[in-house]
């Protein structure tokens, strides 16, 4: 517990100094958060200062209003005592100027609205344009000259007609408004970038749009989606999220849409794997060990007889004594093999402790059970989707190898994979991470003279 509310801080801490490179958070991060109970108490955003609304609570029947201007409708935002189709969360957020008021309209009392957000020093312009019918002045909005309009949110009451931007039509239907059921309604999740002198039309329409107006070369220095230097971004590969620099694993955000980063590592023997960096979780084989040799060069003896004893030498074997097995499996070492100081993998690698697993299991959206990774889920998403039926998401090619009894014969292979952790080790025995044919995961424990498959993990 200690450490997940020191990893809050750190990313909280991280997160001091970023601005200017975040369509969301155009003011940067750095300000005061806020809480505000809105019943029979209106809020009015302070001098100076900007508000960014990122979450608001409301069951159903209330009008969110900025200025008096509906932006948001009848869903029930952040509850759903009334059922899921009825819930409705906010994809980015509402912005709101120095002296505006933060209200709301209902005759439903029964839960209080409220909202969540960020106080910021002001820097970009907010806007929230209450659209009106034709001839009424406000059926259209006009981006100003040297200007460029982010539009983060908009309120669409009615299905037609469409939202349009310079005749173009947009978006049509409901937008932040719930008349019947959730799956009728829609929200931004990637802003709507404006340009100068463009003209948004939606008239005869009861709808608002809201976001902020800032100059055109406001994001010029960005880089095309901005730095991890003194900003916040995503990872190439795997859920990391990188704010002035600092990395921290957010799990189950990007993985689906992200690019790999591979790479390749060479053994003692002269094998070479794939490898694959996940950022903070380090970078890992994709392929099972098979090597003959320490890393010094001292040659692993294979296992050409049957012994039960745990203080048999360091060796290895092939599944079922089949070398044709070492082409998906890799070779299978005895526990003298992994504990040995001369290191079975290749120079500057290492056997993964159980944590550094778990690492990788949470990076990838599993959960871990109790008292580490006693039942842990989500070995699907490492597990390979050729050799068994994992998809891997990871790209780490979890393959069911079994492990090798004394007598040179395989067990479990094609339907449990088990690997050998460095930690946990101690008299005739050590502890492996199993791999079962579901989605589970658990530390199992083997006598050292039993044979596993061993995956290795840069230092």
């Amino acid at each position: 517990l200690y450490q997940a509310l020191q990893d809050q801080q750190d990313i909280i801490d991280a997160m001091q100094g970023a601005g200017g490179c975040s369509y969301s958070f155009p003011d940067g991060l750095v300000g005061q958060t806020i809480a505000w109970d809105l019943y029979n108490n209106d809020y009015t955003v302070p001098d100076g200062k900007n508000l960014f609304i990122i979450n608001v609570q409301a069951t159903i029947g209330y009008y969110f209003n900025i200025d008096e201007k509906v932006v948001l409708g009848h869903n029930a935002w952040g509850d759903g005592v009334n059922g899921p189709n009825y819930a409705a969360m906010l994809k980015l957020p509402l912005c709101v100027k120095s002296g505006e008021v933060v209200s709301y309209t209902s005759s439903n009392v029964e839960i209080p609205p409220s909202f969540y957000g960020l106080l910021t020093d002001a820097v970009v312009d907010p806007i929230s344009h209450e659209f009106g019918d034709t001839g009424s002045g406000n059926e259209s909005y006009i981006v100003p000259v040297g200007k460029t309009l982010v539009i983060t949110n908009v309120w669409k009451y009615q299905q037609d007609p469409s939202l349009t931007i310079d005749g173009v039509n947009i978006l049509n239907n409901l937008w932040n408004e719930n008349l019947h059921y959730h799956d009728e309604e829609q929200q931004i999740e990637i802003p709507l970038i404006v340009n100068s002198g463009s003209v948004i039309g939606l008239p005869d329409n009861t709808s608002s749009f809201n976001g902020y107006l800032v100059d055109e070369d406001y994001f010029a220095d960005c880089g095309g989606g901005g730095s991890s230097e003194g900003g916040v971004s995503v990872s190439t590969f795997g859920d990391t999220l990188t704010v002035n620099g600092e990395s921290v694993i957010v799990p189950g955000v990007s993985y689906l849409n992200v690019v790999p980063a591979f790479g390749s590592v060479t053994d003692a023997s002269g094998n070479a794997y794939s490898t694959v960096d996940y950022g903070p979780a380090g970078e890992w084989m994709t392929e099972n060990l098979k090597t003959e040799n320490f890393a010094n060069g001292d040659q692993i003896p294979m296992i050409t007889s049957s012994y039960s004893s745990s203080n048999h030498p360091a060796s290895w074997a092939w599944i079922d004594n089949n070398y044709l097995n070492e082409a998906v499996y890799g070779k299978s070492y005895n526990g003298n093999a992994i504990t040995d100081s001369r290191n079975v993998c290749p120079s500057g690698w290492h056997i993964p402790s159980e944590n550094e697993w778990i690492q990788l299991i949470l990076l990838f959206g599993g959960e871990t059970g109790t008292g580490g990774c006693n039942n842990c889920f989500g070995g699907d998403n490492l597990k390979s989707d050729i050799f068994w039926n994992g998809n891997n998401q990871s790209y780490m090619s979890i393959v069911p190898g079994g492990l090798v009894n004394t007598n040179g014969n395989g067990a479990y292979d094609g339907s449990s994979g088990y690997y050998w952790v460095n930690d946990y080790v101690g008299g005739n025995g050590g502890y492996a991470m199993h791999f079962k044919s579901d989605n589970e995961i658990t530390e199992s424990s083997f006598m050292y003279y039993q044979l596993l498959t061993v995956r290795c993990k840069k230092d």
